[in-house]
């Protein structure tokens, strides 16, 4: 509903609608960050849905390589990561596949989906799925990074830990 106000009010309901699809159906398996706050949400949502519509007919085809291929490594980031818990419910062992087949499943189809509209030259749509799923991948980024900064600092105090144990064994 939020992204039909702002493509409206654009002048872009239709791109809107292209940009939330990849985003709604890639995101709702593959996790990433939620704000602990409804009116947090709101707003961050209105404020980064705006400006992913906004920036649709900004970028041009001098860029368009870059787009293709931050769009490849944000695919890559989704099914590399799938799917990340978040804090208000966890996974189980088995939603933990049957998220990670859907994400990948669905990264497939719409980044096959962008491939078919840049060969037919619907640019303009392309970039819409393009930024779709960049910002499912925007979204999971802050949770890999503190996943991967625990994960870090367990190894170190493991590491003192053993250096410790082994210094007073000598």
């Amino acid at each position: 509903m939020l992204i039909l106000i702002i493509g409206s009010l654009l002048g872009k309901t239709i791109q809107g609608l292209i940009i939330i699809f990849p985003f709604m159906f890639i995101r709702k398996f593959s996790g990433g960050i939620h704000a602990k706050k409804l009116r947090t949400c709101l707003l961050s949502s209105c404020v980064v849905l705006f400006l992913v519509v906004w920036l649709v007919d900004k970028l041009n085809n001098n860029i368009f390589l870059v787009i293709s291929g931050f769009s490849a490594a944000c695919s890559l980031i989704c099914v590399r990561f799938s799917p990340i818990d978040s804090e208000n419910r966890r996974l189980s062992v088995d939603e933990r596949k049957e998220y990670k087949i859907t994400t990948i499943s669905m990264t497939t189809i719409f980044v096959a989906i962008y491939g078919v509209l840049l060969y037919a030259e619907f640019r303009i749509y392309a970039i819409c799925i393009a930024e779709g799923i960049i910002l499912t991948a925007m979204l999971q980024i802050p949770c890999i990074v503190v996943k991967l900064w625990r994960v870090c600092r367990e190894e170190k105090d493991q590491k003192n830990v053993n250096i410790v144990v082994s210094s007073k064994s000598d």
